[in-house]
């Protein structure tokens, strides 16, 4: 869908009439295909100063719209990043604790039956020092997967 039929359709569903939206050397018009309904609708008299100052709001609304459509248009074209990283963090070992912890319960309850919170099987104090020792480690040729955390996470067990 064009930027100008998108802007017409939210127009419409603000101000239930249709407009004509066009681009002249100064920027974007606004007509209303109905001048009495709009004029209803934003509760004013089509002949007062009062319903010429409220178009001029919509107009100036509508090249905001506009620019910001044109921005999001053109960061979705830009020339594809040359660098792009990935990041493991303190929160996915706890990720990975509490879903192993889960999965000990549920196959193994007789060897957790101990356990009531994931906490109680793992030192969620260890997960900064446990990262930082994954990173240092990692194999470059191999790279790091939720495999590589669940080694490190083994270290973090009380």
């Amino acid at each position: 869908m064009k930027t100008t039929e998108q802007i017409e359709n939210i127009l419409f569903k603000r101000f239930n009439t249709s407009f004509s939206v066009s681009k002249d050397m100064y920027g974007y018009i606004v007509l209303p295909n109905d001048t009495n309904k709009l004029a209803r609708e934003l509760e004013v008299d089509v002949d007062s100063e009062e319903y010429h100052k409220d178009l001029e709001k919509i107009e100036q609304a509508v090249n905001l719209l506009f620019n910001l459509f044109s921005d999001t248009e053109k960061n979705q074209t830009e020339e594809e990043p040359q660098r792009l990283a990935i990041y493991w963090s303190v929160q996915d070992f706890e990720t990975l604790a509490i879903q192993n912890f889960e999965e000990l319960k549920r196959y193994h309850p007789e060897e957790f039956k101990n356990y009531e919170t994931w906490e109680q099987l793992y030192d969620k104090t260890k997960f900064t020092k446990a990262l930082k020792k994954m990173i240092d480690k990692h194999d470059c040729e191999v790279g790091i997967t939720w495999l590589t955390l669940e080694h490190y996470l083994i270290e973090c067990r009380n």
